[in-house]
């Protein structure tokens, strides 16, 4: 768990301040950074990169000074061109605080864009306002983590005892789909091995990676096998 942030400061993010990209010859470049506002500023929360080179950023800033560990403020979300220029897709004000102070940035399998943090999983439709589409306490991000869409619109993401969950947020049902209490793994393996785990990742064939924080490991886990889970 991070210490919270000076109230000068927007909430801590794994994009930090700027997105660099490294050149062909091994250059270190900056492709976006924020714009700069001193009286708020604003951190990276989250990125998604496109085929085409662009980006879909997501970036928080705070609108009221940390109290308790709590704070108002506002989620921006952009389209960066390969030049570095920002379009504005949207903005949406958010409660700020301990454990919400992460936010995630995922495609849906139609391609619309989603947020998950504060408690909340966010709609950003093209052309449209963000929109709330459901609440639960899994949405809640301890850790910058990474969020995935399953083929059926169901969610899967880290919770704060390090299991990966599958959830539905249309009725809020849940399951442990990795970690101690049974996970299938490579089809028919029962794995109870898994400990804290978090950024999980779909590859093209259909694999589903995982980190292992607590083994230090990276962990696959067919995506049939996990939807199929009951």
């Amino acid at each position: 768990m991070q210490n919270p942030a000076p109230a000068t400061t927007a909430p801590s993010a794994p994009g930090g301040n700027r997105i660099r990209r490294l050149s062909p010859t091994g250059d270190l470049l900056t492709a976006y950074a924020p714009p700069e506002h001193p009286d708020q500023p604003r951190t990276i929360a989250d990125f998604l990169a496109r085929p085409d080179g662009s980006l879909i950023v997501l970036e928080a800033e705070l609108t009221t000074p940390i109290a308790n560990h709590r704070a108002e403020g506002r989620l921006t979300l952009s389209t960066v061109g390969k030049d570095g220029r920002a379009a504005v897709l949207g903005t949406r004000a958010v409660a700020f605080g301990r454990p919400a102070d992460h936010q995630a940035l995922l495609l849906d399998r139609a391609g619309t864009i989603h947020t998950v943090g504060s408690g909340e999983l966010t709609r950003w439709p093209v052309g449209g306002a963000p929109a709330v589409v459901a609440r639960n306490e899994l949405f809640e991000l301890w850790t910058p983590s990474c969020v995935l869409f399953d083929s059926r619109g169901r969610l899967l993401l880290p919770d704060s005892r390090g299991l990966l969950m599958r959830l539905d947020p249309a009725t809020g049902a849940r399951v442990v789909v990795a970690g101690p209490g049974g996970a299938h793994l490579n089809g028919a393996t029962v794995d109870t091995s898994l400990r804290l785990a978090n950024y999980p990742t779909l590859a093209e064939d259909g694999t589903l990676y995982l980190v292992d924080r607590g083994n230090k490991q990276i962990k696959q886990l067919p995506m049939a096998s996990v939807e199929a889970v009951p």
